[in-house]
């Protein structure tokens, strides 16, 4: 059984018909944001709901309480019988909202480099867009971290600085409705 909520409005129920949702489909990948799509026939009783850049998708299995895809639409278009497609991406594209000006990084650890990141990713974006950092179990052989920004995203900044260099998986999880985002040695799948 799947359920899928728009900022806690259901809009899908695999076990109520009204709500059901035309081809979704979900794809997930690590260190990607992930995308979820799906259709809504003019008839759905939701059909308006989910404003493009606005609302939060969460697709939830049986009764999980962690979602399985969380993110928000990022496209949407019609066809001739007005059903709306809607293209969702998952919360790590948050960070190819925010750059990272020019700064030179140097004898970091993994954690306060993420830190940083963070930091100024949070500091550029509204408190729904907003991490918390969680759990970072990669390491730095020597603990010492160097390099520089220089107006990239925050993703790229990611995935060149840390990702690229030591390895790792990024995980966004949501205990207590919070965004963490955690950084692991070994993969969560």
């Amino acid at each position: 059984m799947y359920r899928v909520l728009c900022d806690d409005i259901l809009i899908c129920d695999s076990r109520i018909e009204d709500l059901a949702l035309l081809n979704p489909t979900i794809t997930l990948g690590e260190n990607k944001a992930g995308s979820f799509s799906f259709t809504l026939s003019p008839t759905h009783p939701e059909y308006k709901t989910i404003k493009k850049r606005k609302n939060l998708i969460q697709v939830y299995f049986d009764e999980e309480v962690e979602p399985l895809f969380s993110g928000i639409c990022v496209d949407e278009t019609y066809n001739f019988y007005n059903h709306r497609k809607i293209t969702c991406e998952g919360e790590l594209t948050f960070f190819n909202d925010t750059i990272q000006r020019p700064r030179r990084y140097q004898g970091k650890a993994a954690r306060e480099l993420l830190e940083a990141y963070v930091a100024i990713h949070n500091a550029q974006v509204e408190e729904n867009k907003r991490f918390i950092v969680g759990a970072v179990t990669v390491k730095d052989n020597n603990d010492y971290i160097s390099c520089y920004t220089n107006m990239e995203t925050t993703m790229t900044a990611l995935k060149e600085d840390l990702v690229d260099d030591l390895g790792g998986f990024f995980r966004v999880r949501h205990p207590d409705g919070k965004r963490y985002l955690d950084y692991l040695a070994d993969s969560p799948n």
